[in-house]
């Protein structure tokens, strides 16, 4: 089962904030967003289901609200996600077929060098 995922979402313009609050936890937010509030530093707190609400969804919404105020975005993942659950997201966003044992950072860690 995937762990569920939180992101902080960073805009480049503040006045992007509401629209991105309004979108990712009002009403009409995707069913598998479980919570959405603002955060210090000027960003949001993000955190959802993704067996339900795919990361393409999710960051899709984003960027979109982003782009009414030619804003970017810094995100940061606040909670690490297993090894397979990565490789699982990576494949589906890259379109390939990528597994753990192709992680440089695993294998490293397999080797003994410190990541």
């Amino acid at each position: 089962m995937a762990q569920p995922i939180a992101l902080a979402v960073f805009p480049s313009r503040v006045e992007a904030l509401p629209g991105l609050l309004h979108a990712l936890g009002g009403p009409g937010r995707p069913a598998g967003v479980s919570d959405a509030h603002l955060c210090d530093g000027g960003g949001i707190i993000v955190e959802w289901d993704p067996a339900q609400t795919a990361v393409r969804l999710v960051i899709g919404l984003i960027d979109i609200e982003l782009r009414r105020y030619g804003a970017t975005r810094r995100i940061e993942l606040l909670r690490p996600l297993p090894l397979d659950q990565l490789t699982e997201i990576a494949s589906q966003e890259l379109h390939a077929k990528i597994g753990p044992d192709q992680v440089l950072e695993a294998l490293l860690g397999q080797a003994g060098f410190p990541c």
